[in-house]
């Protein structure tokens, strides 16, 4: 059994401390010998994911000898907060959940370390896709590995819809489709809720409306590759809706947050999120949840990306045993039963097969998506940022708000991001 400190507790504290404990020495001979490795493994997620990943470290410790593992969580922003804050200190964990827009920074740090001597063989990636390890990839080199895939997905409040005559969105709608949409909604409920959510300050939202016309976030070479006036068109897009009660207003989406979002607060009748996340907003929200593809341009801008990533950090004492308890992660068949779809659709096909053959009525509507996702996207070959993107994620945020909130114009922020973001890639 493990001994972890209560999640409730940790969020009862809103996020602002990671959870932690020492899986019980249940595992092989080496385990209880008093010379086990402790390896220490950081995730996030809400109680539910916490929960399933913590269940699936103790079956993966129960196979393994010599290692004890030591779980360590929290909420989103606090976890990212917190682990880059042990890596810069010198004690990062063992093995890390990161997503693709930090690990360029990791690696740019040398807190990844290089996993590729650990494939096929430790870490048992002989019949996965392996264009899902390229997708983890830095400059060709595997310093992560995808905890599962995952895709954009747009939630919709049916009942809200439904008030609205809405009731079926097509796949290939555009963002001019949306708007209007989103506008005929929020005027048939009275705003309540309104149309949508504002995804005016989200980079991963912008990087799909921009790659819709034929641009990219980056260049291959990692310097930046969209333009002020993409930027303006997309900022533009999102004013006009808040101006107009299509969206939420600024004030509104700043008191929500990633799960407590105005979809399940009932504000907004459209949000933009993954489809590994439709069960825990579905369940979030009580009432039935509709879910398409993001809006597109002239093509989709959306693609099959991994959820998160696992790393093992650089620094690592033990970086074969972390390797072999990663390996648990993403190919033990009793932790994918467990952790299930959590972080996204297995990368491993045995799991993948066994755990969609398995799934509820509602946990298979995220496969479903996945399939409809495949007809209607552009791939993008490696998702992972450059190095200084998450800078550039922070600073597209910071100026959407000052936009929101009229503090700037929309062209006096988007030149001020062209600059942060060109500065933050070439440090």
């Amino acid at each position: 059994m493990a001994t972890h400190i209560s999640r409730r507790r940790v969020l009862q504290l809103g996020g602002l401390a990671l959870g932690s404990g020492v899986l019980a020495a249940c595992g092989g001979s080496g385990t209880g010998s008093g010379k086990a490795a402790t390896i220490r493994v950081a995730y996030d997620g809400n109680a539910e994911r916490t929960k399933q990943v913590g269940l699936a470290l103790e079956k993966i410790q129960s196979k393994l000898d010599g290692v004890r593992i030591q779980s360590e969580f929290g909420g989103d922003n606090a976890f990212f907060t917190k682990v880059r804050t042990q890596i810069a200190s010198g004690d990062g964990p063992d093995i890390f959940l990161a997503n693709t827009i930090d690990l360029g920074n990791y690696v740019k740090s040398n807190a990844a370390l290089d996993l590729s001597k650990y494939l096929p063989d430790t870490i048992k990636t002989g019949d996965w896709d392996q264009q899902l390890l390229k997708g983890a990839q830095v400059d060709g080199k595997q310093y992560s590995i995808g905890t599962g895939v995952n895709s954009f997905c747009l939630l919709y409040d049916k009942p809200a819809f439904d008030k609205a005559g809405v009731t079926k969105l097509d796949p290939a709608w555009t963002w001019g489709d949306f708007a209007g949409i989103a506008a005929e909604v929020s005027k048939a409920n009275a705003r309540k809720p309104y149309g949508t959510s504002d995804a005016g300050r989200d980079l991963q939202t912008f990087q799909v409306y921009i790659r819709g016309n034929g641009a990219e976030l980056f260049t291959p070479d990692g310097a930046i590759g969209f333009t002020e006036e993409h930027v303006a068109e997309f900022w533009n897009l999102w004013k006009r809706l808040r101006d107009t009660g299509a969206a939420v207003p600024a004030e509104v989406t700043a008191a929500a947050d990633f799960n407590n979002n105005n979809l399940v607060k009932r504000k907004a009748a459209m949000n933009f999120d993954f489809s590994n996340r439709i069960l825990s907003n579905q369940t979030l929200a009580g009432r039935p949840l509709g879910s398409t593809t993001y809006p597109q341009g002239d093509r989709p801008g959306a693609y099959i990306r991994p959820s998160r990533v696992w790393a093992v950090y650089g620094r690592s004492k033990n970086p074969e045993k972390a390797a072999q308890v990663l390996d648990g992660l993403v190919n033990d068949p009793d932790a994918a039963m467990l952790i299930r779809t959590q972080l996204g659709v297995p990368n491993n096909p045995k799991n993948l097969a066994a755990v969609e053959a398995a799934a509820t009525s509602d946990q298979a509507r995220e496969f479903t998506h996945l399939k409809l996702v495949e007809q209607h996207q552009t791939p993008l070959a490696n998702v992972v940022f450059p190095a200084g993107g998450g800078d550039v994620s922070g600073a597209f945020q910071t100026y959407a708000d000052k936009v929101a909130f009229g503090k700037l114009s929309v062209s006096e922020a988007a030149r001020a991001l062209i600059a942060d973001a060109t500065k933050a890639l070439k440090g």
